[in-house]
This record gives structure tokens, sequence and C-alpha cells, in this order.
């Protein structure tokens, strides 16, 4: 159940987030938060550092991947490549 609340709450900041990312466009178009590309590259540029850093956040929290099967799909094969003479 707790798992629910925090989909609303994420939700809830992803969506206020964005409301002041939109309401910072005309700011970072003139250079008054940061220049570094200049105009509506910089805006830009901050979607794109904001995704990586969430997906560098979400790549440390998961751990290292360890396949349960050494061969991943070979089930599927199997099932739909019997051999109907069996």
């Amino acid at each position: 159940m707790p798992r629910y609340g925090a989909w609303f709450l994420s939700s809830f900041a992803a969506n206020l987030l964005a409301g002041y990312l939109a309401g910072m466009l005309e700011a970072v178009e003139r250079g008054a938060v940061f220049h570094f590309l200049g105009g509506q590259a910089d805006f830009f540029l901050i979607l794109v550092v904001i995704s990586l850093a969430g997906r560098g956040a979400a790549a440390r929290d998961r751990g290292p991947v360890v396949p349960s099967d050494p061969r991943p799909g070979i089930d599927v094969w199997v099932i739909f490549h019997r051999d109907p003479v069996k």
C-alpha cells in the first residue's frame, strides 16, 4: 500500500519541478540563471542534466545486475520450438 503514496508523491514532485522549469524559460534564455550554450539550448541542457542525474541515482540504488539464467530467453525459445513428434 505505501508504494501508491510514493507514486503520487513522485508525480507531484515531477509536475512541480516541470512547472518551475517552464517558468524559468525566459530567464534561462536571457542568461540570467547561467550561460553555457546560450538561449534555449541552456534550458534543454537543464533537462538533459536532470535526466542523467536521475539515471545515475536509479543505477546506484539498483545495485549490480546479475541475470538469473546465463542464457536469457532460452525458455521462450524451447516453449515455442518443441519437437511435435514427442
